[in-house]
This record gives structure tokens, C-alpha cells and sequence, in this order.
């Protein structure tokens, strides 16, 4: 598995970053500040990029990896009980193929044996 910054990321025209910065508001809890809290922790740079639409789409990344991640998964055990209809085998194979090379791995078809490539 690649081991990748964790997100939540976010961005703004040009650039993805990390937002950790929080109050700390006189040692007491959050919304219980005594009058000028300070600001703790970083924004971390991840990407600058040339288009505001690159920008948004890079921070979605973890997003996506989890959802995919998820999706990923349920699909493969519907496949092994045959739930899943061959027309979505096409679009099942070309999803896990996409996430195993952004995530530095190599595509292997489920445990079925049964590809998009296979009726």
C-alpha cells in the first residue's frame, strides 16, 4: 500500500495544503476563550499548481482513495458471491486497475478469475 500524506487536504487557486492550525484559547476548551486566543500548529504545502481546477481536484485525492478504497472492496466480495452482473465488469476492472497504480501496485483481478476481458 503507498504511504501517502493523510488528509484531510485542502486548497485554495494554486496551491493543496494542510490546514492544522487551531485556537488555543488560554488552556480552557474550545468556545471557553478568555480573550485573545493564540493560534497553534502548521499549514503544510502539498502542491502548487497553474489551475485553480488541478488545485481542487489534488486535494480531493484522499477523498477519492478512501471512497474508491471502499467501493473497491464491496465490489470484489459481491463478485465472488456473483452479485455482480458481467455488463460492470468492464467499468469494476478499470476502477481497481486505476486505484492498484495510485496506490504503486500491480492489477490483479479478483479471486473469481473473472476479468472484463472474460464474458
Amino acid at each position: 500500500m503507498s504511504n501517502h500524506t493523510p488528509g484531510p487536504w485542502s486548497h485554495d487557486d494554486r496551491h493543496v495544503f494542510i490546514d492544522d492550525r487551531h485556537l488555543v484559547c488560554c488552556g480552557r476548551g474550545h468556545g471557553e476563550c478568555c480573550g485573545n486566543p493564540d493560534v497553534e500548529g502548521d499549514i503544510t504545502l502539498i502542491a502548487t499548481v497553474e489551475e485553480s481546477d488541478d488545485a481542487r481536484m489534488i486535494a480531493a485525492a484522499p477523498r477519492l482513495h478512501a471512497a474508491l478504497h471502499g467501493l473497491l472492496s464491496q465490489m470484489e466480495e459481491c463478485q465472488r458471491q456473483g452479485l455482480v452482473p458481467t455488463i460492470y465488469y468492464p467499468a469494476f476492472t478499470e476502477a481497481a486497475k486505476a486505484y492498484a497504480e495510485a496506490i504503486g501496485l500491480e492489477y490483479e483481478p479478483p479471486s473469481s478469475g473473472v476479468t472484463a476481458d472474460e464474458p
